[in-house]
C-alpha cells in the first residue's frame, strides 16, 4: 500500500495522468458502464500495489503499464461475465463477420499468439501506440517494430483460416 507523501503524490499523479486513458481502454474491451468503473478501480488498486516499481509517471514504459493492466482487469471482468470481446477494425478484417463465434476465434488466437507478436500488436492496434512508440518501448529498430507486426497479421490470418498461429 501507500506508505508515504512521495507515493501518495506519484499514485495522484498516475491517476490525474491516467484515469481518461484507463476507461478508454476498459472501454475497448466492456460494454457496461459499471464494468468499465470496476476495472479501472482493480487497476488502480494494482498500481497501488506495485507504486514502487513504478519510476517515472510519464514515461512510455509507464504508460504501457498502465494499459496492459488496465487491459487484463477488463478481461478479467469479461471474462467473468462471459461476454464477447469487440474487435479491433484492422483485426477485424482476418473475421468472417457472418460466423457467430468469430470474436471469440480471434480472442482464441491471440492467446496463443507468440507472446511478443501479441504485445506488438495489441500496443499497436489495440492502444493506438505508433512504430515509434513501440520501438522505442522494446529498444528496438522501427523496421524491426513493422516486420513483427506484419509477422503477427499472418500468423492471425493462418490460424483465422484453419490453422495455427507461430
Amino acid at each position: 500500500m501507500i506508505e508515504d507523501d512521495e507515493e501518495r503524490t506519484k499514485f495522484e499523479r498516475i491517476y490525474y495522468s491516467y484515469e481518461k486513458l484507463m476507461f478508454y481502454t476498459a472501454g475497448k474491451v466492456l460494454t457496461v458502464q459499471e464494468d468499465k468503473e470496476d476495472a479501472v478501480y482493480q487497476a488502480f488498486v494494482k498500481i497501488i500495489e506495485i507504486i514502487k516499481k513504478i519510476k517515472l509517471v510519464d514515461s512510455p514504459e509507464t504508460k504501457a503499464l498502465i494499459v496492459k493492466i488496465t487491459e487484463q482487469r477488463a478481461i478479467d471482468i469479461l471474462r467473468k461475465n462471459k461476454k464477447t470481446v469487440p474487435i479491433g477494425d484492422d483485426i477485424s478484417l482476418y473475421v468472417d463477420e457472418n460466423e457467430p463465434q468469430a470474436g471469440s476465434n480471434l480472442v482464441d488466437a491471440l492467446e496463443k499468439m507468440n507472446p511478443r507478436y501479441k504485445n506488438i500488436i495489441m500496443l499497436r492496434y489495440d492502444q493506438g501506440f505508433s512504430v515509434k512508440e513501440i520501438a522505442k518501448l522494446f529498444n528496438m529498430k522501427e523496421t524491426s517494430v513493422q516486420k513483427v507486426i506484419w509477422r503477427a497479421k499472418e500468423s492471425l490470418r493462418r490460424y483465422m483460416e484453419g490453422g495455427e498461429t507461430d
